[in-house]
């Protein structure tokens, strides 16, 4: 027996068959700190004004 008739033996994937146990979006609870977004898209911008030359 080969390695790949092994691996499929194993892992059978259908792509009909959705795969329901995935979380919901948004997520209910909260990722990161508003605050922590606020800092990074200020950053993002003042990065974004500087020159490299």
């Amino acid at each position: 027996m080969s390695y790949k008739s092994k691996a499929h033996n194993i892992m059978t994937f259908n792509r009909l068959n959705p795969y329901n146990d995935l979380p919901d979006l948004p997520p209910v609870t909260e990722i990161e700190p508003k605050e922590v977004l606020r800092r990074a898209i200020v950053a993002n911008r003042a990065q974004g004004g500087m020159s490299i030359t």
